[in-house]
This record gives C-alpha cells, sequence and structure tokens, in this order.
C-alpha cells in the first residue's frame, strides 16, 4: 500500500467517525443541523418490528422524516455529550463503508457513500439492544 493510500484511509477513517458522531450527536443533543450534514437526502432508516397480529414487518424512515425526529427526540434532556457512542468501521472502499454504532439502547448498522469528497449516510438498519 502506497504512502498516499494509507493516508487517504487513515483520513477517510476519521471524516467516517466524524460523519458518524454528527449524526448520533444530533439526536443526543437535538441538533437537527448536524444530522442534515450527515445524512444523504435520499437515506433511509429501517427496523424490524414485530406488529400486534404476531408478524414482523419492515418499517423505515426518510431523511426528511429524520430530521423531524431529531429535533424533537431528547427534549425530555436524557441524552447528553457522555451518552454511548461506540463506533466501529466494519469496512470501507473508496466510495463505500459499513459502520456499526453502539448507541444508548440500540444499535445501527450504518452503510455510507462518499460523495465530492463527502461522507453521507445513505442507509441505517438498527434494532432495539435487549436487555
Amino acid at each position: 500500500m502506497s504512502t498516499n493510500s494509507f493516508s487517504q484511509t487513515q483520513n477517510d477513517s476519521l471524516q467516517i467517525k466524524e460523519t458518524v458522531t454528527k449524526y448520533i450527536e444530533s439526536f443526543y443533543l437535538t441538533q437537527p443541523k448536524n444530522g442534515q450534514e450527515s445524512i444523504h437526502p435520499l437515506m433511509a432508516k429501517r427496523t424490524v418490528e414485530r406488529f400486534q397480529d404476531g408478524k414482523d414487518y419492515l418499517r423505515g424512515m426518510t431523511s426528511e422524516e429524520m430530521r423531524n425526529v431529531g429535533v424533537v427526540f431528547n427534549k425530555n434532556g436524557r441524552y447528553n455529550e457522555q451518552s454511548k457512542k461506540e463506533i466501529t468501521i466494519l469496512d470501507m472502499m473508496d466510495k463505500t463503508a459499513s459502520v456499526k454504532l453502539v448507541a444508548e439502547g440500540w444499535v445501527d448498522y450504518i452503510h455510507l457513500g462518499k460523495f465530492n469528497d463527502q461522507w453521507k449516510i445513505v442507509n441505517v438498519l438498527w434494532q432495539w439492544e435487549e436487555n
């Protein structure tokens, strides 16, 4: 691996972690602007939930719905800068990356794309942590 490639990989790793940090802190600190900076306009966030009939289904949110949730998510002040945010880059290429984010009470599996030298979240599959 060339020095330039290694340097680029380190820089990309830092940018990816910064993007995911902005994303989670947009919820924890009720800062939807940070969330907007970290997500692609076509981003989708999904989870598998059990419906009243006992069947599992896919529930999703668009980037617009995410911004709206970000405004009200932490109105009671439960979360802060110290809230859990363990970020692990699972895989990374020059234009795509996969990240695991362990947050306060849930886990996000995040896909990012690199657009014009900026990493953006394009997909999130999440689940509440088991107690």
